[in-house]
This record gives C-alpha cells, structure tokens and sequence, in this order.
C-alpha cells in the first residue's frame, strides 16, 4: 500500500492474522509509516483477524494486547 492512501486520514484499522506470525511482525513497520505520513493525532486500533482458527494460532492474546 503506499504512503499516499492513508495520507490525512483521522483513523486506520490495523490488522494482523493470529496464523501468521510475519503479518504481526510488520505491524511496527506500518506504525512507523503512519507516523511519518500522517498526522500526529491519527488514531489507531489494532485487529486480530482469524480468531476462528484457534487451532492454528501463532500469535498469543497477551502479544496482541
């Protein structure tokens, strides 16, 4: 995605699969972009999606929190 389509935006959902692990590892990264481009008071939440595959989750509870 680049930079320009989150560019003054007042909120961004953030979203990482609790099956893999790499979607979460780049979640820092994301921030990082956001804080550059936009502004400083863009509000952020983050969103664990697949929670219904339990059986196959990489990423705990407490790692998302």
């Amino acid at each position: 995605m680049t930079k320009s389509f989150y560019k003054g935006a007042h909120g961004i959902i953030l979203t990482y699969s609790i099956t893999d692990h790499n979607s979460f590892a780049h979640i820092g990264s994301w921030i990082e972009q956001i804080k550059e481009v936009g502004n400083s008071d863009t509000n952020m939440i983050l969103v664990a999606a697949k929670a219904d595959l339990e059986d196959d989750r990489k990423i705990s509870t407490k790692q998302g929190q």
